[in-house]
């Protein structure tokens, strides 16, 4: 609906109702002026010449002069949609760039602490006596297949993308007689040639294979740490996070957020070789008492056990964590946030882990 005013009166609906002002120059000799609220727009014109028309010429003149020399350079603002009250409307959009979830590895499980993780290929396993139980030289064996890891194909995929030289993604690949054996598929109770205990690093045929050379791929924990690195020419902005544990969880060390950058950058005077990182924040939780004490929201119980052998055997607890800054990963200075344990301890329990809300962009 458009509704006809006076500048005057138009200047006063802008003061009460706080509405931008815009300006149409579309028609010949007029400012034609106006303002919208919701479905309705007021309207006043203002001529630029007054000499052919009839009516208020002397208003008209103050009307222009007022115009020119108060509101002339700051009109056509952003229409701002407001309520009754006059406050302005808002509507949520998401932001922009790719929104990405991190979750870290689990810190009660050390077959998942693949961020430091050391890849052995060719070793020859050792016989237990029976030709069916082949023991590794390390224990722990990264296992990223079972679903014990959030996006774990996608971690694969990054190792893969990152080190086309030798892109294993983790992968145990077993050979007897240098012929290739088959895994039995995650979960399943029949079929394949093999399984992995990855907790103890054996290697268990379902057939016995004494006599013959066993040799076995694979990537074994060497360290808790998990990396959140933004890709060269790409921001990360973390928004949230949030940290869980098993009901049955025991906090036998402690947890380190530690954010890395270029020492060149944020420490010049210690003359570092080009490229070299080092932490320049660290916040260390000793206690779950101190992780708790920093969550915005807490939620008992938040998934009960249930789902079986690929469910979970302990109620989850979970804490939340929002920022009212946005805490960015800039790629530009190098810097990347590392979660670990300080001493490599594992957690007790069955599950503690780590997960952030993340949106990458484009620096």
């Amino acid at each position: 609906m458009i509704v006809d005013v006076t500048w005057t009166g138009l200047k006063s609906l802008l003061t009460s109702k706080g509405l931008p002002l815009q300006l149409d120059t579309s028609v010949a000799n007029q400012y034609r002026l106006f303002a919208v609220e919701s479905t309705i727009t007021y309207v006043a014109v203002i001529f630029l010449n007054t000499d052919n028309i009839e009516g208020e010429s002397a208003q008209n003149a103050i009307d222009k002069a007022d115009f020119e020399g108060n509101y002339l350079a700051a009109v056509n603002a952003a229409v701002v949609s407001r309520n009754a009250d006059g406050l302005p409307l808002q509507s949520v959009e998401p932001r922009l760039g790719t929104e990405v979830l991190y979750a870290t590895h689990n810190f009660s499980d050390k077959t998942t602490w693949f961020g430091e993780s050391v890849r052995v290929d060719g070793e020859v396993a050792t016989d237990d006596g029976a030709g069916t139980a082949w023991s590794l030289a390390h224990a722990f064996v990264i296992d990223m297949v079972h679903g014990k890891t959030f996006d774990e194909a996608q971690y694969v995929l990054d190792q893969q993308a990152e080190n086309p030289s030798d892109p294993h993604g983790y992968a145990v690949v077993v050979k007897v007689d240098a012929v290739l054996q088959t895994a039995r598929a995650p979960f399943a109770t029949s079929g394949g040639d093999y399984e992995v205990n990855y907790v103890t690093g054996q290697i268990v045929f379902f057939v016995s294979k004494a006599g013959q050379a066993v040799t076995v791929d694979y990537s074994y924990a060497a360290g808790s740490m998990f990396l959140i690195k933004p890709d060269d020419g790409t921001d990360i902005d973390i928004e949230g996070a949030k940290a869980s544990w098993s009901d049955n969880f025991v906090m036998n060390d402690a947890v380190s957020f530690e954010v890395w950058g270029y020492a060149a950058v944020f420490a010049p005077q210690l003359g570092l070789p080009p490229g070299t990182k080092i932490p320049i924040q660290t916040t260390s939780y000793l206690t779950l008492t101190q992780l708790t004490a920093e969550a915005i929201a807490y939620y008992p119980f938040a998934v009960a056990a249930c789902g079986g052998a690929r469910g979970i055997a302990s109620p989850r607890h979970a804490v939340e964590f929002r920022y009212g800054t946005i805490r960015r990963l800039v790629s530009a200075v190098g810097l990347e946030l590392h979660v670990r344990l300080e001493n490599d301890i594992v957690m007790g329990g069955e599950f503690t882990s780590s997960t952030f809300y993340c949106t990458v962009r484009e620096a």
